[in-house]
């Protein structure tokens, strides 16, 4: 069944039951634009040409590779990082609620097995259960929480700019600076991550207080016109 055809059914179901594109959308998790382009036929227009366009690129690179060499080596490397981009964005284009944290949550899934197989290929070993697993944990909390500030909450901007530089700037630059310094076994730790975590605590404790001066002078405003 093609595009259209598939279109005209979901259409003419949808009818049958009495309900609007959008309350099919709701029931479905999707946005109501999206419901529109599938009885148009087109829903998966962008899905098709992304995949494709990724398809094209393994072939290559695989193909390239084997010409050459006759194995598949190097190739492994821009086919699981395609792979591994393609899951991502499948719940960007698909799902209406929650989107960024399912692709955030599929991208952690799909990374591991891919940081693996790049240890695999590589010849220093050992690496992704100590430091690469770690950095990757690190990352991605302070990113969950970054993205929950800026698209659940409703606090100033500028609490949240400040949040996010004591975030990654101070706690996962220092983190991530330990974790290699722990791997490589370095005895002398380099004081440039300590420079960089104190810039972001003033840059963090600058904005604070220009979002605290806003409060207070929109406080003032409000104040003022309620005495008009």
């Amino acid at each position: 069944m093609d595009n259209k055809k598939m279109g005209k059914l979901i259409c003419e179901l949808r009818k049958v039951k009495a309900m609007t594109q959008k309350e099919l959308a709701e029931k479905l998790n999707v946005t109501d634009k999206a419901v529109s382009k599938w009885e148009r036929g087109n829903a998966s227009n962008v899905f098709m040409i992304i995949s494709i366009t990724f398809l094209i690129g393994a072939f290559v690179c695989l193909l390239c590779n084997f010409a050459i060499s006759e194995s598949f080596d190097w190739s492994l490397y821009p086919t699981g990082g395609l792979l591994l981009v393609w899951l991502t964005i499948i719940p960007l284009l698909f799902i209406k609620k929650h989107r960024v944290f399912i692709a955030m949550f599929i991208m952690t899934l799909a990374l591991i097995p891919y940081l693996f197989l790049v240890e695999y290929l590589c010849p220093a070993k050992g690496w992704v259960i100590s430091m690469a697993i770690p950095i990757t944990g690190i990352s991605l909390i302070a990113s969950f929480i970054a993205i929950t500030l800026i698209l659940y909450t409703k606090s100033n901007r500028y609490y949240i700019a400040a949040i996010n530089c004591i975030l990654f700037g101070v706690i996962v630059n220092l983190s991530i600076n330990n974790i290699v310094y722990n791997y490589v076994k370095e005895k002398e730790k380099n004081i440039s991550a300590g420079i960089t975590a104190m810039s972001f605590a003033f840059i963090a404790l600058l904005l604070f207080i220009i979002g605290y001066a806003k409060i207070k002078n929109r406080e003032k405003q409000i104040d003022i016109a309620s005495q008009k």
